[in-house]
């Protein structure tokens, strides 16, 4: 059993099992655009979401590809309630000692399970247990966005009216995959 330490606030996300590749639809990017609640309920929502979002991401999908898509779903980490994680030497797996995290998180913001990776609990040598099952995932050429309206760490000049922070980056190609998108 090896254990890893956490020390960056940026994670890379998980391979989940191999796909298709028909079923993601070629190299041309596609954003998977989430609206958080505090978004949603302000009075602009609509018209920012039309003017601007929408607009944004339909230029930089038809501006953008992914080079290397890989052949294999894509899943947020889950990760564990303490600190640390761990690796199964026998089955490879990585496992929490005591607590799964109930949900992935990008910042503060909640990860829809289905975007989530699953999680075991145990000490390792055979005595794993599945808490979270691996959700479907991501295609290889997406790219998910969390979009507040929650100041929470900036934008305090008057001078920003939104800010990015990265939550994932692809494991094999260092791309981001999941940023938080925060208008003040």
């Amino acid at each position: 059993m090896i254990n890893f330490k956490r020390i960056s606030l940026q994670n890379t996300g998980v391979l989940g099992e191999p796909i298709d590749k028909r079923q993601y639809g070629g190299n041309g990017l596609k954003f998977v655009v989430i609206y958080a609640e505090s978004i949603r309920r302000h009075r602009l929502f609509n018209d920012f979401k039309r003017e601007v979002i929408e607009v944004a991401f339909r230029f930089w999908e038809r501006a953008l590809s992914v080079r290397r898509p890989p052949n294999r779903k894509l899943l947020a980490e889950r990760g564990c309630v303490e600190q640390s994680f761990f690796r199964d030497l026998t089955t490879g797996k990585i496992f929490c000692k005591s607590q799964c995290k109930p949900k992935a998180t990008c910042y503060n913001h909640p990860i829809p399970d289905e975007y989530a990776s699953g999680c075991f609990v145990g000490s390792g040598v055979g005595s794993l247990r599945e808490v979270y099952r691996d959700g479907p995932g991501f295609a290889p050429n997406q790219y998910v966005v969390f979009v507040s309206s929650v100041n929470e760490h900036g934008c305090l000049s008057g001078r920003t009216l939104a800010y990015a922070g990265a939550c994932e980056t692809h494991p094999t190609t260092d791309r981001l995959v999941i940023i938080h998108l925060i208008g003040s």
